[in-house]
Formats: structure tokens, C-alpha cells, sequence
């Protein structure tokens, strides 16, 4: 028998649904009916109520620090009691409305030359504001032990270039309600209604200029497209209007030979604009840019409009969070693995990284038998894939070494410095990164963040603390539950290893075809199979899921519940299978709790931005459209194998 207070949500079913018509409404239609999105979201589910559980959990330690008297200037403690205690302190951030960023307009408004503009660009980029392009130090593609420069498109103030592009209504009206945003903060800023107007619509017309050149979000995934290494001379050549040395020495850029240049066609193109465009709309564009990217720091007038466009007019949101957990947010973001160290000291039990260890080990021999059991594959990819499987590092809880924050000086002075601050030691420290080895040990998410991920460029799985809790993994419940939860989302991450992305890198993270001839395209006929299927999907106002977009999380969720079902079906035929007090046996609850584990309410206009912008699919085609593919979803409920819930046989997915 199994442990009824923990383990699957028999409250969150629907008994009236045929799990082989609907699996999702199945697991999870009661929770549907009965749950109201909270005001502050444009969705609710499983991953926002564990965040809100780790918000909690964090403000309870925050809470305790400013309680302290013992605390040492210039300890993590200090530094973290100290941001959040500025971010909380409404009166003053409220005197201060815009003046934190007046200095930074006023630099602005002095550009009378493009070398001024390459300056003034910098600069912005050197304390986090941006605009116009992004740089920035990653992995080199072809030497993945070593640290290059990156330059990429960036600078859009709509989610994705297709905001700009699309001519039907709906697109249209948001537009005019983004100008509508942008004048209110010009105007917050101290300029007139009708001046606020021009410099909003000058805005709009440049960004849309630049969403012309952006490289599509589908390109953007492939790894092919994105390299682009060229010496330094070579990307000045690309973009002649810019001053790119001097750009290099502004931000402090270590010398560097050659770097990546993402997308030559936006460099291109840039030029072209910067040749055409005027400095007064230049000027304009970096002022917005600047009051976009501070306004949440700033006066609740600016955070409010802000929350007013990208909240509840593109989202679906009623009311902003409360400030606690905006200014928590900023906290991590600023002070991630100081706070983090101290979330993990009260949160994080040694004895859960043990299991997810042992856990890891058997997704890991699972991986292995799959690998061998391909018929797709030739010896020779077979190897290939047997050796990435082996270089494989699992990253648990929290780093093994610390960020160091010794130089970040954090004070009561002011929310919107100490934000600045961190900015500008976060650029410098990713800055210096250029030209030397990577360190392998850094992590690019905080313990208290609720997510995991997969990086293809060093092969390392990463599973921050935070979501190593229920109804992700919950140490006292039974197996089946656990292989549902945490254990598909870990194959779901190594699969990532796997995906249409993620096979074009080796063991080692190197940007290279491992596959032997003919095996990459018998690979994408399988990733394929998966287009098709999601292609297919829609959502509310009948916008539909982009399949080459969401090919990648289609196949590591895919292969994740395969994995994760190998591993239970090893446990049951050791140990026998279990029936609980509700009647559902191991794999039952297995399936039971991968469908929960994607429980999920949103808005229409959230879901529309998502199929638009995200390459996650939909919660609900996470669920269904995955059981659709396994013959044992069908058998473990007795359903007909080609009850309604399943695609025909010659249509399934047997990747891994």
C-alpha cells in the first residue's frame, strides 16, 4: 500500500472523463473546474504554486535577516538583507520617481555622431539597459572548453519579431496599444503629450525596421545558422557604421581575434539602418529602451503602466504580484547564490540530493538500454550516442563553488543603484569570461528557482533545489509517483541531449555531426513525426502550435516519460506491483502523475503569446499529445490501442 498523504491528487481527477478521450481532463478536470487564476497571473499550475511556495519560503528568510543584529558588512547576509530591504522601502523609491535615470537620459540626449551613438550604446550595455544588439562571452561551438564573444540581435520591445510583422487585427491593435504604453512613459519621463506621441510612433517604426532583419525564432534553433565566427576586422566590415573597436574597449571587452557573430544579417542590416535612420529617432529608441528596462525600479507609475501592456494587455493578468515577490525576483536576480546559499541551509536536505543521485543512476542505465535497443541507429551512431550518454553530469541542488559577490557593493542608499550596480558586476563578470577556459562548475540558475535545464554546450544536467520538492519529487512517497514526477523530468532534460538541437553537439558539448551517414536523417524522420502531430494543435482564437518551434520540448518530454517508464517498469519487475488505496496501480499513478505534474489554467491571451514566442507547448498537449505515443498508456488503463487519445501506429514516435 501506498502513502496516502503523499504520492498522486486523487482531488484533481475527473472520474466522468474516459481517460482515452481526454488524459489530461482525466488527471487534472476536477482542479481545472474548481481553480481561479490568482489576479497577479496570466496562468496557474503546478510549477507557479511550487514557485510560490519557494517565494515564501525565501521571504520567511529574508524576514529573519532584517531581524538580525549579529550581521557582518559586507557578508552575503548584509548584501541580501540590504537589497531587499531597498526594494521594499515604497516611500523612497516613490520620491525618487525617474531621477535614477535622469543622468543616463541626459547622456542620451548629448548624441550628436554615430562614434557618440557606438558610445552611448556601450555604455547602456555596460549597466545592463541595452539596445540596438547584444554581446556577450559563451562557449566557442567548435572548442567548447574555451570562452568566446558572442554578438546577437536583440533590442525589440515586443516578444518576438512577429509582433511587428503581422497584419492581422489582433496584432494590429497591439500595436497601437504598445505606442499607446510608450507615449504614457515618455510622458512619465516629463515630455508633452503630443511630443510623447511622435516619439513613441518613431519607435515603434524603428524597432519595426529591425524586426525586418531579426533572424526567425525556428533559425534561431538551429546551431548551423548561429555560427558564424569571423575575426574582428570581418564584423567591422559587416557593419562599417559602427564603431566596433571602440565599442570593444567601452565595455572593457578583453582582446579578442575572432568572435561569434549569431546573425550577420541583422549586422547587416543594422548598418543599413544606422546609415538611414536619424540620430534624433536613435536617441529616441535609447530613451525607451532605458525606461523599459528600468521601469520596474522606478516610481509605481512606471512599473504600473509597464504591468499595464505587457501584464494584463498581453497576458491576461489582473493585478501585479505583490511587491514582496517583484522585489524577490530582483533580489535573485541580483544576488541569486548568496541568497541561494542560505535558501539551501534551510531547505535543501542532503539526503535529497542522495536520491536524486541514485534516481539519475537509473535514468542513466535506462538512457543506455534504449540507445542499444535502436533499430534507427548504426553501430558506429550508436557509439556516439553511448559516449554523450556517458560524459553525461548530472548538477544537483546548488554548485559546488559559490559566486563570489565580494565586489558587489550593495548599501541602503537606493533600490534603483544597487539594481545598477549589480547590472554592471554581472556585465563585467560575464565580460571577463572572454578568451578563458569555461568553468564547468558555474550554474546559470539560482537553488531557489523552480525549472531545471540542459546545456548542450558543456552536456550537464542541472536541477536547481527548489523544484526537487513535491509535486515534482517528494522524498515519502511511493516510486511509481516520484518516476512520474521528477524522474520524467530528468529524462525529459538528458533527452534534450537528444533533441533536433541538442544531437548537433558532442560529448564534450562541440558543435559537430557524430551521426554516421544517413542515421541524422533517419533521426529528423522521427523528430518529424513529432511536427506533424503538434502542427496540428490549436489553441483559443485558433492561433496554432508552430511545430518547428516546438519540436525540441516535444521530444524531451516524449523521451523523458519513455525513460522514466523504463525505470519503473525495472522497480516493478523486482519488487512486485503495488495497488493503492484508490485502486490504481504502479504504472497507473505513474501516468496519473505525469498528467498532474502539467495540471495547468491560463488565459486565452497568455496561451496565444505562448504558441507564438515559447517553445514549450501548451500544458495540455504536454500531456496528451505525449501518452498519444505509448502503446503502455493504452494497456496500463485498459484503454483500446486505438482509442481516441492514441495516434495510429505508423505515426508514433519511437525515437528513444
Amino acid at each position: 500500500m501506498t502513502n496516502q498523504n503523499h504520492g498522486i491528487k486523487p482531488g484533481y481527477m475527473d472520474l466522468s472523463v474516459n481517460p482515452g478521450e481526454n488524459f489530461n481532463l482525466f488527471a487534472n478536470g476536477s482542479w481545472i473546474k474548481n481553480t481561479e487564476i490568482p489576479a497577479q497571473y496570466p496562468r496557474w499550475g503546478a510549477f507557479l504554486m511550487l514557485r510560490d511556495l519557494t517565494l515564501e519560503q525565501t521571504r520567511v528568510i529574508l524576514e529573519d535577516l532584517a531581524k538580525r543584529t549579529d550581521i557582518v558588512p559586507g557578508s552575503i547576509e548584509q548584501k541580501v538583507q540590504d537589497f531587499y530591504a531597498t526594494g521594499m522601502d515604497v516611500d523612497a523609491i516613490e520620491a525618487a520617481g525617474f531621477t535614477p535615470i535622469k543622468g543616463e537620459l541626459a547622456r542620451i540626449g548629448k548624441i550628436k555622431s554615430l562614434r557618440r551613438l557606438t558610445d552611448v550604446i556601450a555604455h547602456l550595455h555596460t549597466i545592463g539597459a541595452g539596445g540596438v544588439f547584444a554581446f556577450g562571452a559563451s562557449p566557442d561551438a567548435d572548442d567548447s572548453s574555451q570562452m568566446i564573444g558572442h554578438a546577437l540581435q536583440s533590442g525589440l520591445g515586443l516578444p518576438d519579431r512577429d509582433y511587428y510583422l503581422g497584419t492581422d487585427d489582433k496584432a494590429v491593435e497591439l500595436r497601437r496599444e504598445y505606442v499607446n504604453m510608450v507615449t504614457s512613459m515618455f510622458q512619465l519621463i516629463g515630455e508633452q503629450p503630443g511630443v510623447a506621441r511622435r516619439h513613441a510612433e518613431a519607435v515603434l517604426k524603428l524597432e519595426t525596421s529591425m524586426a525586418q532583419i531579426f533572424m526567425s525564432k525556428e533559425d534561431r534553433r538551429d546551431p548551423d545558422k548561429t555560427k558564424n565566427k569571423m575575426t574582428v576586422a570581418a564584423f567591422q566590415a559587416l557593419v562599417p557604421k559602427l564603431a566596433v573597436a571602440r565599442y570593444f574597449t567601452a565595455i572593457g571587452c578583453p582582446p579578442m581575434e575572432t568572435l561569434n557573430v549569431m546573425m550577420p544579417d541583422y549586422f547587416k542590416g543594422l548598418n543599413t539602418l544606422l546609415t538611414e535612420v536619424p540620430l534624433r529617432d536613435w536617441r529616441t529608441y535609447l530613451r525607451w529602451q532605458l525606461v523599459r528596462g528600468s521601469a520596474s525600479t522606478l516610481s509605481s507609475a512606471f512599473s504600473e503602466a509597464k504591468f499595464d501592456f505587457y501584464g494584463k494587455k498581453m497576458q491576461g493578468s489582473k493585478e501585479q504580484e505583490p511587491r514582496w515577490q517583484r522585489v524577490i525576483g530582483f533580489t535573485n536576480g541580483a544576488l541569486g547564490e548568496a541568497l541561494g546559499q542560505l535558501y539551501v541551509a534551510k531547505h535543501f536536505k542532503p539526503e535529497a540530493k542522495a536520491k536524486m543521485l541514485d534516481l539519475i543512476a537509473q535514468l542513466q542505465d535506462a538512457f543506455r538500454d534504449s540507445i542499444n535497443e535502436r533499430q534507427w541507429m548504426s553501430e558506429e551512431t550508436r557509439a556516439g550516442a553511448l559516449a554523450k550518454l556517458d560524459a553525461f553530469v548530472p548538477m544537483i541542488g546548488y554548485p559546488d563553488k559559490w559566486k563570489d559577490y565580494s565586489d558587489l557593493h550593495i548599501d541602503r542608499s537606493s533600490f534603483a543603484a544597487n539594481c545598477l550596480r549589480s547590472d554592471e558586476f554581472e556585465q563585467k563578470a560575464d565580460l571577463q569570461k572572454i578568451g578563458s577556459p569555461v568553468d564547468q562548475s558555474e550554474w546559470h540558475m539560482s537553488p531557489q528557482t523552480v525549472n531545471a535545464y540542459y546545456s548542450p554546450q558543456s552536456n550537464r544536467i542541472v536541477f536547481p533545489a527548489a523544484i526537487l520538492q513535491d509535486p515534482f519529487f517528494d522524498p515519502e512517497a511511493d516510486f511509481a509517483f516520484n518516476c512520474g514526477g521528477i524522474l520524467v523530468v530528468i529524462g525529459h532534460e538528458e533527452s534534450h541531449g537528444f533533441d533536433d538541437k541538442g544531437c548537433r553537439y558532442d560529448g564534450q558539448g562541440n558543435l559537430r555531426n557524430w551521426f554516421a551517414d544517413g542515421d541524422l536523417e533517419k533521426f529528423m524522420k522521427l523528430i518529424n513525426l513529432l511536427k506533424q502531430q503538434f502542427g496540428r494543435f490549436t489553441v483559443s482564437g485558433g492561433k496554432s502550435v508552430n511545430p518547428n518551434l516546438v519540436a525540441g520540448e516535444a521530444a524531451g518530454d516524449l523521451g523523458g516519460i519513455k525513460l522514466a517508464l523504463r525505470v519503473l517498469k525495472k522497480h516493478i519487475a523486482k519488487n512486485g506491483m503495488t495497488i493503492d488505496a484508490n485502486g490504481y496501480n504502479d504504472l497507473q499513478r505513474f501516468f496519473i502523475a505525469f498528467g498532474q505534474i502539467w495540471a495547468s489554467k491560463v488565459t486565452d491571451l497568455y496561451e496565444q503569446q505562448q504558441v507564438q514566442t515559447d517553445p514549450h507547448p501548451p500544458a495540455q498537449f504536454r500531456v496528451n499529445g505525449t501518452l498519444a505515443h505509448l502503446s503502455e498508456f493504452a494497456e496500463a488503463f485498459g484503454l483500446a490501442d486505438d482509442c481516441p487519445m492514441m495516434l495510429p501506429p505508423a505515426e508514433r514516435c519511437d525515437l528513444w
